[in-house]
């Protein structure tokens, strides 16, 4: 058998196993993920390392992911809290960035590495977020889609930070027109997809929506389309695929496709956090420990409380300010990305982008856990809550009562009406 299908059998045989466990206890899978990474390895057994195949399916779990959060929204739906989401995201990564420089400073590292891990912790993980709202059906709620728009522009901010990371950083003009190219860029991706949405796509998928089959090749060869036509633009393959989404969502099939999409999402996001898990080796995690454990522990805290105080001023429920608050305490895969370039700079050095790394393995393993409790932890604190929030608040959906319908029962059907 060839090594490549057998390291891949054994990945998903260990990952099978413990994901089992997991839900037989009740623990988050995605724990289950990373745990069979780093059992398999240098900082387990050492049987399995990182490979380009390995690399491979952790970039299309990234890249389904990106285009499965576009199906699921709703442009509509969207528009609702486009502002307190704008709001929010930009005020949260100046916030979040001056509390991990401050940490960095404060726990001994210099100040270039403490600028880093400041970056580091402006972002959030998608690929958790979003993986976990949506097991748990909740993408489509206030605080999901809260969480999703502000992941969102922190991900075209992600882009921002590689191109200028990557510019000629003796030429600050050229820095400055990279910056505004990339945001062209993005223009130029999303208005093609948008107005593809209503010119084109209809017409081809109208012809193809009775044939199973070639309606779900078509949506993927759209996807890669959209995903090509991005890295021809140097911009990131995420970019794409969520605009690739986002436009066929549009449709009256997405519904559908969603169905269809989902098990290879899944599939490759457990192979994104079992890569996660491979790329770990022992002196990384060693070299820093106890400040990544501090500093894990003061992220956590005060992103809370960033994204709380912001949340609960734009006048939002405090269920709604605290699930939205909770689901983002984590830093992000793109903070290891960031800390991976600035180390191949020579920016940092090898056992500062292992603090980060296990600074990402603590704060995403905890908050995996408050993803998936985060009704069950609102109710024991309920109160406490309403009694730090500044009044009552009223949420977004709470003004469209104008016309409405009451229906009983809820399913795919329901949810586009």
């Amino acid at each position: 058998m060839n090594a490549g299908f057998e390291a891949l059998a054994l990945i998903i045989g260990l990952a099978t196993v413990l994901s089992f466990i997991a839900k037989k206890t009740g623990q988050p899978t995605v724990i289950s993920y990373i745990l069979t990474g780093l059992i398999l390895g240098p900082v387990g057994i050492g049987l399995l390392g990182q490979t380009e195949t390995t690399q491979l399916f952790s970039e299309l779990g990234l890249v389904f992911l990106l285009f499965f959060i576009g199906l699921e929204i709703n442009i509509s739906k969207i528009r609702e809290v486009l502002e307190p989401t704008v709001l929010i995201g930009i005020a949260q990564m100046v916030l979040s960035a001056a509390l991990g420089f401050a940490t960095g400073f404060l726990l001994g590292f210099t100040v270039i590495e403490s600028v880093f891990f400041g970056a580091a912790a402006m972002f959030s993980s998608t690929a958790l977020v979003v993986k976990i709202l949506t097991d748990k059906d909740e993408a489509s709620t206030l605080p999901g889609r809260l969480d999703i728009g502000i992941l969102l522009i922190q991900d075209i901010v992600v882009v921002l930070i590689l191109a200028i990371l990557t510019a000629n950083f003796n030429s600050i003009t050229g820095t400055l027109f990279r910056f505004g190219e990339i945001l062209v860029m993005i223009g130029l991706v999303g208005g093609i997809s948008l107005a593809s949405s209503k010119y084109l796509l209809p017409k081809v998928f109208k012809k193809t929506s009775i044939d199973k089959h070639a309606f779900f090749i078509y949506g993927i060869a759209w996807a890669f389309i959209l995903i090509s036509g991005a890295q021809h633009l140097d911009l990131s393959l995420e970019i794409g695929a969520f605009f690739a989404g986002l436009s066929l969502a549009q449709l009256p099939y997405s519904s559908e496709l969603q169905e269809k999409v989902r098990p290879l999402t899944d599939l490759f996001m457990a192979l994104f956090f079992i890569n996660f898990g491979l790329q770990i080796l022992p002196e990384q995690l060693s070299a820093y420990f106890v400040e990544a454990v501090l500093a894990s522990a003061v992220l956590m805290i005060g992103k809370f409380g960033i994204f709380f105080g912001l949340t609960d001023h734009m006048k939002f429920t405090p269920q709604t300010s605290f699930k939205t608050s909770i689901n983002m305490t984590q830093i992000s895969e793109f903070s290891l990305i960031l800390g991976a370039l600035a180390a191949s700079e020579q920016l940092i050095g090898q056992n500062f982008l292992g603090f980060i790394s296990l600074v990402a393995i603590i704060t995403m393993s905890s908050s995996s856990y408050l993803l998936n409790f985060n009704e069950k932890i609102y109710r024991e604190v309920e109160g406490l809550v309403k009694n730090i929030t500044t009044d009552e608040g009223e949420d977004v959906e709470i003004e469209r009562m104008d016309n409405h319908a009451i229906i009983l029962g809820y399913n795919r059907v329901t949810e586009r009406l």
